[in-house]
């Protein structure tokens, strides 16, 4: 009798530290990673509708510690959409002493996504509107960087 008790507390205690790995495991798979603040700058602060260009420029500026060259570009993504063309540079465009990455987006595609979603009403009236664009990517070494410049589309007053 006393061996079945023993048997049974020992199988309990078994399975309740099962239970505490399996929910430890499970936890370590479903957080999300910390998120490095990225600062960035994408170019031209104003997309002019009727405007030839064809390309838009996002300069990404990690924090201290981290370095441009180390950005796995192929994991970046404007707004989880859109990837950017290459080559990319790194340089210093805004002259502040802080290396940045700077890639390149295809313009067309990024406007059609931004048009589709806003207010007709508004840009009619105003002839203008205003956009979050997010960019996010990954190092090298997995950390995880995002950041979100806003941008303004003028639409001209002859498409009116």
């Amino acid at each position: 009798m006393l061996n079945k008790k023993v048997f049974r507390m020992e199988l309990a205690f078994l399975l309740l530290s099962i239970v505490a790995l399996m929910s430890s495991v499970y936890q370590a798979r479903t957080e999300e990673p910390p998120v490095t603040r990225a600062r960035i700058d994408i170019r031209p602060d104003v997309l002019h509708l009727g405007c030839p260009r064809n390309l838009i420029a996002c300069y990404v500026e990690l924090p201290e510690g981290y370095r441009p060259a180390n950005v796995d570009v192929s994991s970046i993504r404007l707004n989880r959409t859109f990837s950017p063309l290459r080559p990319f540079t790194i340089g210093d465009h805004d002259n502040d002493g802080i290396p940045d990455l700077c890639i390149m987006f295809e313009r067309a595609p990024i406007v059609r996504y931004i048009m589709r979603s806003v207010d007709i009403t508004q840009i009619m009236e105003q002839g203008s509107v205003t956009a979050a664009l997010s960019v996010a990517g990954c190092l090298n070494d997995g950390t995880a960087f995002r950041g979100t410049d806003t941008i303004k589309i003028v639409v001209p007053i002859r498409a009116l």
